[in-house]
């Protein structure tokens, strides 16, 4: 009896001691079964502070709700802007931009002309409004915006490692989306050597750079690689993931991009309508994630001659998109353009 309680006080100190990037770590490297029994043990040893980085896990899985039951719990033991950003990233994740837009502000008065002067708390403030803008598509804004998130966070093996990795993502979209290939891939490629460095070629921050990568190769038109790199991060997907993920979907919409880039259109129609199936089936009402799934799939209908569902989807996503990301966002507004070139065909 001695011994076991000597046990249970030696755990709770070393548990105590534990740094964010110590207790995030099994689950960044994959283990997530792991993971969720060292969480369960900081529950029952009360380490509140736990909680948040519990439900940033909670997060990564797909398991919203208990996310959010998480960070609710955690609210009475932490200050605000604690609470604030993980609601956030929530909100992020399940398409409710317009919300986590306001959260991560912070409170900060930003005209919205001057990114530079943008002073936030932490750099998860800065990448969640960074998603954010990259979401609306204001680019040349997002891009300043995730900089500095990457620039506060410091690299991969920081206390808010996690964000950097998240940052330089963002930053290679902003650069591909603003025309800057090269950039892009120059932002990518030391990303992804460092979080292999970190975490492991398999982990989920690799893989999510992965993927990105991918995305920036078929922009490219490097369509081999491109291949290759989104084949691995979708298979390391299916085996963290269930079907239905975000992630996975994401992982299938960007291969039927590249299929329709190759001009592989049964291909690509085959992998769209079951990712978009798989996305239903995660949706909970109207969201803008999947709304800008719609976006996409529309442009892969256009590219097939399906110009009826491609028509159909921009009808669909534009009332959500228009309420999460304001009427006025440039991504509202080229999807309008692009719907009325189609309706005219």
């Amino acid at each position: 009896m001695k011994l076991a309680a000597a046990l249970l006080l030696s755990f709770a100190a070393m548990a105590q001691s534990l740094s964010r990037t110590d207790a995030m770590r099994p689950w960044l490297e994959g283990r997530f079964a792991e993971a969720e029994r060292a969480f369960a043990r900081s529950r029952s040893n009360s380490l509140q502070r736990y909680l948040f980085w519990e439900a940033e896990f909670e997060i990564e899985r797909g398991r919203f709700g208990q996310a959010a039951a998480l960070i609710e719990e955690g609210k009475h033991e932490a200050d605000r802007e604690s609470y604030n950003r993980r609601r956030a990233r929530l909100l992020l994740s399940i398409g409710r931009y317009a919300e986590a837009e306001k959260l991560s502000l912070a409170g900060s008065r930003w005209d919205r002309n001057n990114p530079g002067k943008l002073n936030l708390p932490s750099p998860m403030e800065f990448v969640n409004l960074g998603e954010v803008m990259l979401a609306k598509g204001d680019f040349s804004t997002a891009l300043p915006i995730l900089t500095k998130g990457g620039q506060r966070a410091r690299k991969s093996s920081s206390f808010w490692g996690t964000e950097w990795v998240r940052a330089q993502n963002g930053v290679a979209l902003a650069q591909l989306a603003l025309g800057s290939v090269q950039e892009a891939l120059k932002t990518i490629m030391p990303a992804l050597a460092s979080a292999e460095a970190e975490w492991g070629a398999k982990s989920v921050p690799a893989m999510d750079l992965l993927d990105t990568l991918g995305v920036v190769q078929t922009a490219a038109a490097d369509y081999d690689m491109a291949g290759t790199s989104l084949q691995l991060s979708c298979l390391r997907r299916q085996e963290l993931y269930r079907p239905d993920h975000p992630k996975l979907v994401a992982s299938y919409m960007h291969a039927a991009r590249l299929y329709s880039l190759q001009k592989k259109s049964d291909e690509a129609l085959r992998i769209l309508q079951h990712a978009l199936e798989l996305d239903k089936l995660y949706a909970v009402g109207p969201n803008g994630r999947l709304a800008l799934n719609l976006l996409d799939a529309a442009e892969i209908y256009a590219s097939a001659g399906r110009i009826e569902d491609a028509t159909s989807c921009y009808a669909s996503a534009l009332p959500i998109l228009e309420g999460e990301l304001g009427a006025n966002a440039p991504r509202v507004a080229n999807a309008r353009i692009r719907q009325a070139m189609l309706a005219g065909m």
